[in-house]
């Protein structure tokens, strides 16, 4: 014998004698049950096919098993559903509660709007007024400006950036050094403005902000120590620059046979003695040497000189 195929898709379940399997019935969308007997080995077995009845209730015959349970899942109804309304309402509650509390944090008015400045984070507080923190705003691009640099011209408030790279450059100050914005401290020295820190000296860049300073013909700046070993004159005796004395600002030098000299080195070569304008002191240069009288007079004889009238007795 043959089997009996269902044209309908099983859900098959291991071949045995008396097993129902479920089928789908696509006119009534209901399961009806089938059994299905399995040819066995032996010749004499007869595979038979239970007929399938049209059941639109569901339920089996009376004369077979019940049906494997089922249920339907009921359309979805029209509307929001329970937990959405749910989270509807904790929202609601939330802007309620964050509503109250703002309106305890009453700061004043805005400046700028007229309206009501609630809450810490909406406030701003910049130049003697309360603003909105959104209404606190650079008058050019628009940033808010809490906690940052601004700058109020005319009424009128502008972030570091506008203000920095517009046209308020040309009417501010610019640094002789360095060039940039003079934005703080303004120090003027020889018909120019400097940043404090910027005004410094060319040799060994000392600040001089309150210091003492000198400039050179190309005006380039020196602290005074520095100006004076450069361009003070040397003396011909120790090559030293002739430099004013420690605690004052006077120079004092000695000049002599078109030469300068430390007053210090102003002395006779041959026997040291200081040299002054005092009548025994006085220098008498020789071949181009500091020489006291007598050690002048001594070095005529030594080189069989004859000895000047003024310079006997």
């Amino acid at each position: 014998g043959s089997s009996i195929m269902s044209q309908h898709c099983q859900h098959k379940s291991p071949g045995r004698i008396g097993w129902y399997e479920t089928d789908l019935d696509s006119s009534s969308d209901t399961l009806t049950p089938q059994r299905v007997g399995h040819l066995m080995n032996s010749p004499n077995m007869i595979q038979k096919s239970l007929v399938k009845t049209e059941n639109p209730k569901g339920t089996p015959p009376t004369n077979q098993k019940p049906l494997l349970p089922f249920s339907i899942t009921p359309p979805r109804p029209a509307g929001p559903s329970e937990a959405e309304m749910k989270i509807e309402a904790l929202t609601k509650q939330l802007e309620e509660e964050m509503e109250k509390e703002q309106e305890s944090e009453f700061f004043g008015t805005c400046s700028t709007c007229g309206e009501r400045v609630t809450g810490a984070g909406q406030a701003c507080q910049a130049m003697g007024n309360l603003y909105h923190t959104s209404c606190f705003v650079c008058c050019s691009c628009g940033r808010t400006l809490r906690g940052k640099a601004f700058y109020n011209v005319n009424g009128k408030v502008y972030c570091e950036e506008d203000y920095l790279y517009s046209g308020f450059q040309q009417t501010s100050e610019k640094c002789e050094i360095c060039g940039h914005l003079i934005m703080e401290s303004i120090l003027q020295a020889i018909g120019k403005t400097y940043h404090p820190g910027c005004f410094r000296c060319c040799v060994c860049n000392d600040c001089l902000d309150g210091v003492p300073f000198t400039v050179d013909f190309d005006n380039k700046i020196y602290c005074v120590n520095d100006f004076h070993r450069i361009f003070a004159p040397k003396c011909a005796s120790c090559g030293e620059g002739i430099t004013p004395v420690e605690g004052t600002e006077e120079t004092v030098r000695v000049v002599a046979m078109e030469k300068d000299f430390h007053v210090d080195c102003y002395v006779c070569e041959v026997c040291d003695m200081q040299l002054t304008d005092e009548p025994d002191k006085r220098c008498y240069p020789l071949s181009e040497h500091l020489l006291c009288r007598g050690c002048h007079l001594t070095k005529l004889v030594e080189m069989g000189m004859r000895v000047p009238q003024e310079l006997q007795g």
